[in-house]
């Protein structure tokens, strides 16, 4: 193959074009996942009950079973 500078202005144009439909559907496909995703999530969202919000956490069943004692001094 010959250098970029030796090939003809058509076939560079045509290169170009190529790399360029190729950016520009890749662009397309991952804006798209990322809205699909960005509805997904919101549905998720909108799903789950918003008491969870306004209640108190229970964390004593995330809490390791760790017994303290101290000692007593008179």
């Amino acid at each position: 193959m010959g250098r970029w500078n030796e090939k003809s202005p058509a076939l560079k144009i045509l290169w170009f074009w190529t790399f360029a439909t190729a950016a520009a559907l890749v662009t397309r496909v991952m804006t798209t996942r990322i809205t699909e995703m960005k509805k997904f999530l919101e549905e998720q969202n909108l799903d789950q009950p918003s008491s969870s919000s306004s209640t108190a956490v229970d964390d004593t069943e995330f809490a390791p079973d760790v017994q303290v004692q101290v000692p007593i001094e008179d």
